[in-house]
């Protein structure tokens, strides 16, 4: 099948950005039972400890929030498809990695306190101490978060809450995603 809207449209039915997540999430796990064979420990001028963490702490946050990002789209396309109209997502959910700002666009779904720190830890490093020494801009200088049971917990919480919500809404509406719709679309 040649690149068209109507592939393009297919490629991102709920269901991919769910298997996308889902990679992510195992790969973070595969991390996750790693993490004491590596410990990092940053040290001052006057060798008094900074930080002690997991060397793969980083790693881990970046792999659970682009996971939690596709969850995200895949929640808002399951409700809008038109978010993937003429062959190009719409710039209102992805424009950038700020999940916070993101699950502002998910109406109908709730998030706890603890979620929603997560996701504001996460819109912190995803652009920043998840892949970079540095910010774009010294005023957005933020400290590094250290992984921690809890956020594992935090975020496999909602990870499971937010994938069992989108396969009821789709399971529901088959009418917005059916795979009759999509073939006679690409034909």
């Amino acid at each position: 099948m040649k690149n068209s809207p109507e592939k393009y449209e297919q490629l991102g039915h709920p269901m991919e950005w769910i298997q996308y997540a889902n990679e992510l999430l195992d790969s973070s796990e595969i991390l996750y039972k790693e993490r004491n064979n590596s410990i990092l420990t940053k040290t001052d001028s006057n060798g008094e400890i900074i930080i002690q963490k997991s060397g793969i702490s980083r790693s881990y946050f970046l792999l659970i929030g682009f996971s939690m990002e596709n969850l995200m789209k895949a929640y808002l396309v399951s409700r809008n498809p038109n978010y993937l109209k003429n062959g190009k997502i719409d710039n209102s959910i992805s424009s950038n990695h700020n999940l916070l700002e993101l699950s502002r666009k998910l109406d109908s779904f709730e998030f706890s306190r603890s979620e929603i720190e997560l996701l504001k830890t996460l819109s912190e490093g995803i652009p920043y101490w998840t892949r970079y020494p540095i910010p774009k801009r010294f005023e957005n200088i933020t400290n590094e978060k250290v992984l921690s049971e809890k956020t594992r917990n935090d975020f496999l919480s909602l990870f499971e809450r937010m994938v069992l919500d989108i396969y009821n809404y789709v399971n529901r509406e088959k009418k917005l995603w059916t795979d009759t719709e999509l073939e006679q679309k690409i034909k």
